[in-house]
């Protein structure tokens, strides 16, 4: 009779034995399994499979990183010397400035209407004192198009700011059936309060012959574009504007007007991408007095001083 003999491995932690028996061999074999039931050749193909896996993804999330880098390297040669991506001069300063552009465009006044939480009387004082800075406004205006017929390399700028101008006479009219509405008397002398007069003075400094057209374009776009977001913000949904506050909004936050202030902004960043570094950092200062004016005349509508 002849003997049986078990081939295993003590190597293998064993909790049940897959038995069978060899053909046309007197040795039993026993198949030693893991506690999950599975031989370790079973194993063994899985964990190969797994570092299969891991090896093909890992080489997908390094292509992925490296054409994210590639595309960020052509973002930095598009830049050229003006430092500056696609997005344009202005959109670049937007954002380095966010603080301050964000405190002009969503200013408590701004958002006082947007919740109908507005001091009526606040609103009447702003309708007095920026009817005086429109007429203010206005000398400002006829000044740019005399720099763009000088200065402008695309004939096309002085129909968009004469456009402009056009729409002033209107919005002039506008502020005088609005006073008469709400009972704010145009007819009789309003005092400008130093908010405005300083702000009249930063207007009048950018009619200066000195002053290139660069630097005043990027002034009239930020003056027109803060009104456009402001007033657009008190129409979006969800708002809580009063009725009768619509109107308002509606004239400066309506859609045409900020296809206009979008004119503005094209011409000023084209501009400013020709501009020497100069006439470019007096555009940024320039954008920012905008801002802080813009601010204060929210402030003083508020009663602040």
């Amino acid at each position: 009779m002849q003997s049986s003999c078990i081939a295993w491995s003590p190597r293998v932690v064993i909790s049940r034995e897959k038995v069978q028996w060899a053909p046309h061999s007197s040795f039993l074999i026993l198949e030693p399994t893991t506690q999950n039931g599975q031989t370790p050749l079973d194993e063994l193909s899985l964990i190969q499979n797994r570092t299969e896996q891991n090896r093909q993804s890992a080489e997908e999330e390094d292509y992925e990183q490296k054409s994210m880098e590639k595309e960020e390297e052509e973002k930095e040669k598009e830049k050229g010397k003006t430092g500056v991506e696609d997005e344009g001069v202005i959109d670049t300063w937007l954002r380095k400035h966010r603080l301050l552009y964000v405190g002009a465009t969503r200013h408590p006044f701004i958002l006082g209407i947007s919740d109908g939480t507005i001091d009526i009387f606040g609103f009447k004082r702003w309708l007095g004192q920026d009817y005086i800075f429109v007429r203010a406004f206005v000398p400002f205006v006829a000044s740019v198009i005399l720099k763009a017929w000088k200065e402008s390399d695309d004939s096309s700028d002085m129909e968009v700011i004469l456009g402009g101008m056009a729409a002033l006479n209107d919005e002039l009219e506008w502020f005088k059936k609005e006073a008469f509405k709400w009972g704010v008397k145009l007819s009789e002398i309003i005092v400008p309060q130093k908010q405005n007069k300083d702000y009249c003075r930063f207007l009048e400094s950018l009619m200066n012959l000195d002053v290139e057209y660069t630097v005043a374009i990027t002034a009239f776009w930020a003056i027109e574009a803060v009104y456009q977001e402001s007033f657009a913000f008190c129409l979006a949904a969800g708002s809580r504007t009063p009725p009768e506050l619509k109107d308002t909004c509606q004239r400066w936050g309506n859609e045409e007007f900020g296809k206009y202030c979008s004119s503005l902004k094209n011409i000023a960043d084209r501009r400013l991408k020709k501009a020497s570094d100069d006439e470019r950092k007096k555009a940024e200062v320039t954008l920012l007095s905008v801002l802080e004016h813009e601010v204060e005349f929210w402030n003083m509508s508020r009663g602040g001083t």
